[in-house]
């Protein structure tokens, strides 16, 4: 996995972002699929509800 810090101001909600390969299904010689990976952190003392859900699926769609 390759990971990129792109939190700060502007960046949409999105703290990391990258690149996941993954090894291809069929057979060792085929190429690695690439996997695009965005990252929101949360540091929360309770259990994360809807609305950080809601929050999450909004910045994936700006992106």
């Amino acid at each position: 996995m390759n990971l990129v810090r792109s939190g700060g101001a502007g960046d949409k909600g999105i703290d990391l972002k990258g690149w996941w390969k993954l090894p291809s299904r069929e057979s060792s010689s085929a190429q690695a699929e690439n996997v695009r990976v965005l990252v929101q952190c949360k540091a929360e003392a309770k259990k994360l509800g809807p609305r950080t859900l809601r929050e999450l699926e909004g910045s994936m769609h700006r992106s």
